[in-house]
């Protein structure tokens, strides 16, 4: 399934998306896919030659998303919520994120796009943050509070963690485990 515009760079907004499709059902964004509301209940969803903006909430209860094209920004803002039989993986576009991001599945950022965050965000939830691979940037102004509960490596970095100005925050409240051989 292919989920495109025939405007080539438009924007397909929506007030809400729902996706459920079977375990082996795939979606494939060819543009852009803009929405208050996203629910993933299960399936494949791969922003591929697209991207998915999101303004309000998401909730991922089945299934994956996957990104492995590297031409996008893939951006949740509002409230993010990662179910544990969720495998949430875009590997490799840019990702921006704002607002609460609760991660009770599999997080796993490998590709080397950069994860902005573009607005106060708090991580949470029982599962690891994998940032396997490119940097983390945190807005001019923006804080991120890790609060974490994974025992074990709470949020696993191996990019570099920045700034963008002299008033970006990380506040580590969970544990950090940063692997970034430059810092």
């Amino acid at each position: 399934l292919l989920f495109d515009q025939t405007t080539l760079g438009s924007t397909n907004k929506l007030s809400s998306f729902d996706y459920n499709r079977s375990d082996d059902g795939t979606l494939l964004l060819g543009n852009v896919l803009e929405t208050d509301t996203y629910n993933h209940h299960q399936g494949i969803v791969n922003s591929a030659a697209g991207s998915i903006m999101v303004n309000t909430s998401s909730h991922f209860i089945s299934g994956s998303f996957i990104d492995n094209n590297g031409t996008g920004i893939n951006t949740f803002q509002g409230t993010t919520l990662i179910e544990p039989s969720f495998v949430f993986n875009p590997t490799q576009s840019g990702l921006a994120l704002s607002g609460t991001v609760t991660n009770n599945g599999v997080f796993s950022k490998d590709g080397t796009g950069i994860t902005n965050f573009i607005g106060n965000t708090q991580l949470n939830g029982s599962s690891a943050f994998n940032f396997l691979n490119g940097n983390l940037l945190v807005n001019d102004g923006a804080v991120v509070v890790n609060q974490s509960t994974h025992t074990d490596e709470g949020i696993y970095v191996v990019g570099a963690l920045t700034g963008a100005g002299s008033s970006a925050q990380w506040q580590n409240m969970g544990k950090l485990s940063y692997y970034n051989a430059s810092a």
